[in-house]
């Protein structure tokens, strides 16, 4: 089972820092009487078969079980020596993200990441250099057990699990959060003064300038706090202009596994949001122009004005574009899943692709 059990000096048998039963040593017969109400194969009379500083063999009810004693101070010391701290990305052919992330000093996290859906799981980890081996302790199927290490580098792990190899490689592109959003509903003024000088409010500008263009790509990223890795799906906004009206229409679709899904659409003409200068998002409120900044993202380098604000309960900041009506350089957004559980996204601009 690969867990940590606990022989506590009053009697108690603990796994996993829970009591899991009792259990007493008798000397005539050299045995340990254990009894466990979680678990009936742990009730009876063990006997003692060997008994060391390192190991223990008991045999109960003809089962033998062999433990090795638990070391917490060399445990971390091995660990903290083998290089591994840190997010791992595994390779795997089933089309999913797979990501591997080792906290000192003993805990990992094991994160798997498909379209529309994500599966952690969390235990202890210990490798021991002598033996050349990395167990995970828990309930991680993919690695459970005492696994045989094949190579560690700076930049790549390979080990042996169950006859299978698994490779992974360290993920050196996100090592850190992004930007905190630190404001809150309250730090805004209870009567909201407007603001006159936002950079997208001639709306025949802005459909003059979109008008030559096709397409906006973004890259859409979401924030895995537990294994500190952002996880990015290609976003693109196809732009449809008629300066006669005039009207914009944005057609906003995600990109997943190589399918093209529309999840919004966004209209601005004949009056109807024509007072919304944040389009083609919908207007935050409340919100404050904080200045203005160049901001860097995969498209290029732009002079941008930035917004904080609020939508509903989530926190959000934009960077528009000063000289390009209706385009945002960068969007953070920082909300709740249906759980109540924070989310962290960040929209960056890619490319802008122009007619031919």
């Amino acid at each position: 089972p690969y867990m940590v059990m606990e022989f506590s000096p009053d009697g108690i048998m603990k796994i996993y820092d829970m009591d899991f039963g009792n259990w007493k040593y008798d000397k005539k017969s050299n045995s340990v009487q254990m009894k466990s109400e979680r678990d009936e194969k742990f009730n009876g009379k063990a006997e003692i078969l060997n008994l060391d500083n390192q190991e223990m063999t008991l045999n109960l009810n003809g089962t033998k079980m062999y433990f090795t004693r638990y070391n917490p101070e060399k445990v971390a010391a091995n660990n903290n020596q083998s290089g591994l701290e840190g997010s791992w990305i595994v390779d795997n052919d089933e089309g999913m993200k797979v990501i591997l992330k080792f906290d000192a000093p003993d805990k990992y996290t094991y994160m798997e990441i498909d379209v529309g859906s994500t599966e952690t799981s969390k235990g202890e980890w210990m490798y021991d250099p002598s033996e050349g081996t990395l167990v995970f302790i828990g309930f991680t199927h993919a690695l459970r057990g005492k696994n045989k290490v094949i190579e560690i580098t700076e930049n790549k792990l390979v080990f042996e699990h169950d006859g299978t190899l698994i490779e992974a490689s360290k993920n050196t592109e996100t090592t850190g959060k992004p930007e905190e959003l630190n404001f809150e509903y309250d730090d805004f003024p209870e009567e909201m003064e407007e603001v006159t000088d936002l950079p997208w409010m001639d709306f025949y500008n802005m459909a003059d300038f979109l008008s030559h263009i096709k397409m906006l790509k973004y890259r859409l990223g979401v924030w895995m706090a537990d294994v500190n890795y952002m996880e990015y799906t290609p976003q693109i906004s196809e732009i449809v202009v008629d300066m006669e009206e005039p009207s914009v229409s944005f057609n906003n679709k995600l990109i997943e596994n190589g399918d093209t899904v529309q999840y919004s659409e966004k209209h601005k003409g004949n009056l109807y949001n024509m007072y919304n200068y944040f389009f083609p998002l919908d207007e935050p409120m409340p919100y404050r122009k904080t200045g203005t900044e160049e901001v860097t993202v995969p498209a290029g380098t732009f002079e941008c004005t930035v917004i904080e604000g609020m939508d509903g309960e989530d926190k959000i900041k934009l960077w528009m574009i000063n000289d390009m009506p209706g385009v945002y350089a960068k969007i953070i957004r920082e909300e709740y899943d249906p759980f109540g559980d924070p989310a962290y996204k960040v929209s960056e601009l890619e490319e802008i692709v122009e007619k031919n």
